[in-house]
């Protein structure tokens, strides 16, 4: 007769289970701990969380062909009036010798001074070539999202308007750009800065930031004068002339506003 072997299995003592439940629950909660709450990513977008970030305003250069030196505002000014309809900026800077008369402005040095031989050839004046530049201006700013991107974009906007206003004037004179076409394109360029300059003034106290405030006043200013280019009814030459004069105050007062800030 076979013999029946029992065997015998230790069953855990309540001390193991109590330790084993504790190991579980500590690690449940761990991960708990660890893993983001489903509301962290909506309080991080949300828009009155502020973030810090760097931004950077490009700085810019200037060389504007120069018609002329008058001793005082009144003659250049005279001056100006005589080559506003001839396709030149003529605007009227003030410069440590005088009150000089500006016919262009360009990002290269040798296009300025290619156009200033050109008119010197032609009107028989004394022309030159005047610089202006700014370095360029890094911001840390602390503010919404949102806003940030106002500023940024703000900034973003104004450099390309301005560029638009030059290419438009170069266009004109080219033959390539039709007046009426001009026109509805200045029209539509005043209209994108004025949306940037309303975007910017929506930011918290943006009248009594000088960031701000600087960047809106450039934009409408700039707003004004490509409106005033669309409804002026000029065509050719005098069109041109119009649009450059935007991008030369324009761009002075861009380099004005960096040179400020650094």
């Amino acid at each position: 007769m076979q013999k029946r072997v029992r065997v015998r299995r230790d069953r855990p003592s309540a001390l193991s289970w109590a330790l084993a439940l504790a190991v579980t629950m500590l690690a449940v909660y761990l991960i708990t701990l660890s893993a983001p709450r489903p509301d962290d990513a909506e309080e991080a977008a949300a828009p009155g969380v502020r973030v810090t970030r760097e931004i950077d305003l490009e700085g810019a250069a200037l060389y504007l062909a120069d018609l002329g030196a008058h001793p005082d505002a009144l003659s250049a000014r005279v001056s100006a009036a005589g080559y506003a309809g001839r396709g030149a900026a003529a605007v009227v800077l003030a410069d440590g010798d005088g009150y000089h008369v500006l016919g262009a402005g360009y990002s290269l040095q040798a296009d300025a001074e290619r156009i200033a031989r050109q008119l010197a050839d032609r009107e028989g004046a004394q022309t030159g070539v005047i610089a202006r530049s700014a370095s360029a201006v890094s911001l840390r700013v602390t503010a919404s999202e949102a806003d940030a991107e106002a500023l940024a974009a703000a900034d973003r906007a104004l450099r390309v308007q301005l560029d638009q206003a030059a290419s438009m004037a170069l266009q004109i004179d080219r033959g390539e750009l039709p007046s009426s076409s001009a026109r509805t394109l200045a029209r539509v360029a005043a209209s994108e800065a004025r949306r940037a300059s309303e975007a910017l003034a929506e930011v918290a106290g943006a009248e009594s930031q000088p960031v701000c405030a600087g960047l809106i006043g450039l934009l409408d200013d700039l707003a004004r004068g490509l409106e005033t280019a669309a409804g002026c009814g000029e065509t050719g030459a005098a069109l041109s002339g119009r649009l450059r004069c935007c991008h030369v105050t324009g761009m002075l007062g861009l380099i004005g506003f960096l040179n400020g800030l650094a």
